[in-house]
């Protein structure tokens, strides 16, 4: 090897060394934060659902049974589970890049460690997910992972039934499931997609998918069996669970999912991704060149890329760049100037025969995002850039490198980088701001143990105090962990898990927030629905100033007068997230007055006369 050689070689292994330190620090930095911080209504939701999975029965995502398992494993601890839910992320993230780059790398069989790095580092803009900051294991998490799952089954699968094709099918079928499990709507999506995908690469095998229909049913009846002891009643559950989220307003309809959302012109935004894709392609571009000194720019530029993607991830460089909705196509950019570059540099050999399975590989993981946000009742913009994972890896996939084993990585470096820059901007738009919490997470300084409900963790000031105010009142109380307790707030869910309580009815009785005029008769109609011994044991907790609390006479469904029958037992000082904390209003936790048996035959005779034709409810009529 000459000097040229060698030290286009070193400079190589340098990038290389660059993205991976790059890598480990934009996970390290996500795995410490997720210690920090909690937020008490969407976060409070997800806990509520995966602590107790079993108790909820018209829930249309099941992401809380599948989850249960790691909520277990992590002792109850909710930086654990996080941590946990990020590593898994990250893993399936990275083995479906390392899956991807095989064809493109497929002459490189000796080139392993530098195709693990950029797999990695591929990996991490799976982390994007993090905008929100809402770390904990969600059903969008696990429609993310499900998704990965799929799409890695896909490229391991064959039409041969060998063992490494025996893997790749039961794991299209595991993540069918898990779709399924985690939304519907997204199992529908990814299952036509891996049809369309199958076809395509001639993998379509009769006999094997009857095989993975077969396991997909196995699991489906499983977790029939487990939520509902029948199949009939997990059709059931769909079916109250589609007609309810239908009744809240949001546009959970059949015929509000297909649609286009608007996309504001932003001229800042537009030139930053014009600018960023063009010195991405002319990095990449350099690489290749004979001119020592223009491959040095290059390998010089991707470096200083890394520093400032790590510098962004710490927070070193102030606070995060906002270029509002357009910042969630900043991913898809990558994607496309690496499909650009691959169109204009590597000229596409159209006589190649595995050209076909190339770009249906691409398109695959591609449309995977669609697949992701199908459903969703937020703007599709802005939820399919929290997948833009797949939008990078797609456009990568397309590149073809050179034989030459010191520059087989170099191609792709440019483009992992502005990736990973990106990526690091999102979790530091998330840490800076994340959801529904009174500050950026560097100020998350107050320690707070929430013992078998969540562990030590690292909360906002006035987070921690309020924290403190509600275990302290619920033990003044009396109060014991498990007991149900009927959230009339509409907004509290993270402060029943906090109490140790079991939410009535379901895990956020969701208040009457703007967009969901549905709130009060989809409650009213939760509770009719509980069973009547749970409810004459419940407890309540109110805020008679909150602005999407439900009416007092809502317990009348169940036989109950809340002023007669329930007195207070304590009460704490609520910020109020959705005020931006501007204000706090005053909840009380109120204890039941009447004898177990009595709220009991009380509350049988309220739901008998509700089933009387021609009954209306009060709260209903007063919605």
């Amino acid at each position: 090897m000459n000097n040229i050689s060698l030290k286009r070689f070193a400079l190589s292994r340098i990038t290389l060394v660059a993205s991976a330190v790059c890598s480990i620090a934009i996970l390290g930095a996500t795995l410490l934060n997720a210690a920090k911080g909690i937020d008490l209504i969407d976060e409070g939701y997800y806990l509520a659902t995966i602590a107790e999975p079993l108790k909820y029965k018209n829930n249309l995502s099941q992401f809380g049974l599948v989850y249960y398992i790691l909520y277990e494993i992590s002792g109850h601890s909710i930086s654990t589970l996080r941590q946990l839910n990020i590593l898994i992320t990250f893993a399936l993230a990275s083995t479906l890049a390392w899956l991807a780059l095989a064809a493109p790398l497929q002459s490189q069989a000796r080139e392993r460690l530098p195709r693990l790095i950029v797999a990695a580092a591929l990996g991490t803009t799976s982390l994007a997910i993090l905008r929100l900051w809402l770390p904990t294991p969600s059903y969008n998490w696990l429609a993310l992972q499900a998704l990965m799952v799929t799409a890695i089954g896909l490229l391991i699968s064959q039409r041969t039934f060998g063992r490494t094709s025996a893997v790749g099918w039961t794991l299209i079928a595991f993540g069918g499931w898990l779709a399924f499990m985690a939304k519907p709507t997204t199992a529908a999506i990814a299952g036509l997609l891996s049809l369309v995908y199958l076809v395509v690469t001639r993998k379509l095998s009769v006999g094997l998918v009857a095989v993975v229909a077969l396991l997909f049913c196995s699991l489906l009846v499983t977790a029939a069996l487990l939520l509902d002891g029948s199949l009939f009643g997990f059709v059931e559950r769909f079916s109250v669970g589609l007609e309810k989220a239908g009744a809240y307003g949001m546009g959970h309809t059949l015929s509000a999912i297909v649609r286009i959302d608007p996309l504001p012109f932003n001229w800042e935004a537009l030139r930053a991704l014009t600018f960023g894709c063009l010195a991405l392609i002319i990095s990449a571009s350099l690489v290749s060149s004979g001119n020592g000194a223009l491959r040095a720019i290059s390998y010089a530029s991707s470096i200083i890329c890394a520093v400032l993607a790590m510098s962004l991830v710490f927070g070193l460089l102030g606070g995060p760049y906002d270029y509002g909705l357009w910042q969630q196509l900043f991913l898809a950019s990558i994607g496309l100037s690496a499909g650009l570059f691959a169109l204009v540099y590597n000229r596409f050999d159209r006589s190649n025969p595995k050209i076909e399975g190339k770009i249906a590989k691409a398109l695959l993981i591609g449309s995977l995002p669609f697949a992701f946000i199908f459903g969703s009742a937020n703007n599709y913009w802005f939820m399919a850039g929290l997948s833009g994972f797949f939008w990078v890896l797609s456009g990568v996939t397309f590149i073809r490198v050179g034989p030459a084993p010191a520059n087989a990585m170099a191609l792709l470096l440019p483009f992992a980088f502005g990736a990973q820059f990106i990526t690091a901007g999102q979790i530091l738009f998330g840490v800076e701001k994340p959801y529904y919490q009174p500050g950026p997470l560097r100020k998350a300084d107050y320690l707070v143990d929430l013992g078998d409900r969540g562990g030590a963790l690292r909360v906002a000031p006035s987070t921690g105090v309020f924290i403190e105010a509600v275990r302290k009142t619920v033990d003044q109380a009396g109060f014991q962990a498990g007991t149900p307790v009927i959230d009339l707030t509409g907004r509290s869910p993270g402060t029943l898990h906090v109490m140790g309580a079991s939410s009535t009815g379901q895990p956020w009785l969701i208040g009457n927030f703007p967009g969901m005029p549905g709130s009060n008769r989809v409650a009213t109609q939760v509770l009719r629905g509980v069973a009547c011994p749970e409810l004459a044991r419940a407890w309540l907790l109110i805020e008679p100033e909150g602005p999407f609390r439900f009416p007092a006479t809502i317990t009348s469904v169940f036989g109950a007068d809340q002023s007669r029958d329930f007195s207070i037992a304590g009460s704490f000082s609520s910020p109020d997230p959705l005020s931006n904390f501007t204000e706090a209003r005053t909840q009380y936790l109120m204890r039941p007055t009447r004898s177990v048996e009595e709220a009991s035959q009380a509350c049988t005779e309220a739901k008998a006369a509700l089933a009387q034709p021609g009954s209306s409810n009060k709260s209903e009529a007063r919605e």
